[in-house]
C-alpha cells in the first residue's frame, strides 16, 4: 500500500515536466529518487522539482520541430486568453460611450472602436480555425483515455460557466434600471457585483484554455495541422496587434473630447487622467501582446526550418 502511495507521489511530482520529458527521463528520475528518498519525497525535493519541471516547460524546443511550432500555437492560445479577459473590461468601460459622447465629435473614436470590434472578430475566427484544424487529433487522443485527464477539468469549467452566466445575467437586468453614473461606479454593490462577474469570468477562460492547451499538447497533430497552426499563430498575433491599436485610439478620442468618461468620474468634469479598469486594461492587453510576439516568433522560426 505504501508502494504505491509513493508511486502516486512521484507521478505527482513529475507532472511539473513536460509529458515529453517525462516519457524521455521519468523513469531514470524516479529510480534516483526512489533510491535516494525512498518512498516519500521532502518538501525541499517537491520544491525544487516545480522550479526545474516549470523550467522546462519554458524552454523552447529546438528549430524546426513540430514541439517548436505546437509551442508557439499554444503560447498565442494563452496570449488570446489574456486578451478575452482585456477585451471583456473594453466591452465594459465602452457601455453606451455613444450616447454619453458629443453628436459628430468623436469620429476618432468611433474609427478606434470599430478597428476594435472587427480585429476582435477576426481573432475569434482564428481561434476557431485553430480548434477546428485540431479536433481530429484531439478527438483521438479523448477516445484513447486522455478524457480521464482531463474530466476534472471539465466539471470545473462547467460549474465556472455556469456561475458566470448566472452572474452576467443578474448584472444586465440590473443595469436596465441604473443610469450611467451608477453603472460606472456611482453604485458601490453593482460594482462589486461586477468585479464578481470579472473574477468568475477569469476563471473560466484560464481553465478553458489550460483544458485546451493540454489537450493539444498532448494530442498527436499531423504535419499538415502543425503547419496550420503555425501560420495561425503569426494571424492572430497581427489580429492582436489591431485590437490593442483600436482600443488605443478609441482612449485618445474620448480622452480629447469626453475626458470624464475615461477618467471615470462625474458626468460633465473636466477631470483628466485613466480609471483603473483603463490601466488593467492596458496592462493585459500589453501582456497579452508580449506573449502572442513571442509565440509567433516561436512559430516562425521554427516554420523555417521545418
Amino acid at each position: 500500500m505504501s508502494t504505491a502511495r509513493g508511486a502516486r507521489s512521484f507521478d505527482r511530482a513529475l507532472r511539473w515536466y513536460p509529458a515529453a520529458w517525462r516519457s524521455r527521463y521519468g523513469s531514470e528520475l524516479t529510480a534516483l529518487l526512489e533510491d535516494t528518498y525512498g518512498q516519500s519525497l521532502p518538501w525541499q525535493c517537491k520544491l525544487s522539482l516545480c522550479r526545474e519541471g516549470l523550467a522546462e516547460r519554458l524552454r523552447p524546443p529546438g528549430p524546426g520541430t513540430r514541439e517548436g511550432v505546437r509551442a508557439g500555437w499554444l503560447l498565442a492560445l494563452w496570449a488570446w486568453a489574456v486578451f478575452v479577459l482585456a477585451g471583456g473590461g473594453f466591452v465594459n468601460l465602452t457601455d453606451n460611450w455613444r450616447s454619453a459622447a458629443p453628436a459628430g465629435g468623436v469620429s476618432l473614436a468611433g474609427f478606434g472602436y470599430d478597428l476594435a470590434c472587427l480585429a476582435g472578430v477576426a481573432g475569434c475566427v482564428i481561434v476557431t480555425a485553430g480548434m477546428a484544424v485540431c479536433l481530429p487529433a484531439a478527438a483521438r487522443f479523448l477516445r484513447s483515455g486522455g478524457w480521464r485527464e482531463v474530466r476534472w477539468h471539465a466539471a470545473a469549467i462547467a460549474a465556472s460557466l455556469a456561475t458566470t452566466i448566472l452572474l452576467v445575467t443578474v448584472m444586465a437586468e440590473w443595469a436596465r434600471h441604473l443610469t450611467l453614473r451608477q453603472r460606472s461606479g456611482g453604485l458601490a454593490s453593482y460594482s462589486a457585483l461586477a468585479l464578481a462577474v470579472v473574477a468568475a469570468t477569469a476563471v473560466t477562460v484560464i481553465l478553458l484554455t489550460a483544458t485546451t492547451v493540454t489537450i493539444i499538447h498532448r494530442a498527436e497533430l499531423p504535419l499538415r495541422a502543425v503547419r496550420c497552426c503555425g501560420f495561425l499563430a503569426f494571424a492572430l498575433a497581427a489580429m492582436m496587434s489591431a485590437v490593442a491599436a483600436g482600443a488605443t485610439t478609441w482612449c485618445a478620442g474620448m480622452a480629447a473630447r469626453v475626458p470624464w468618461f475615461v477618467a471615470g468620474s462625474a458626468p460633465g468634469t473636466d477631470r483628466h487622467g485613466v480609471s483603473p479598469i483603463v490601466l488593467l486594461i492596458a496592462v493585459l492587453m500589453t501582456l497579452g501582446l508580449l506573449l502572442a510576439g513571442t509565440g509567433a516568433r516561436r512559430a516562425a522560426s521554427s516554420l523555417r526550418s521545418l
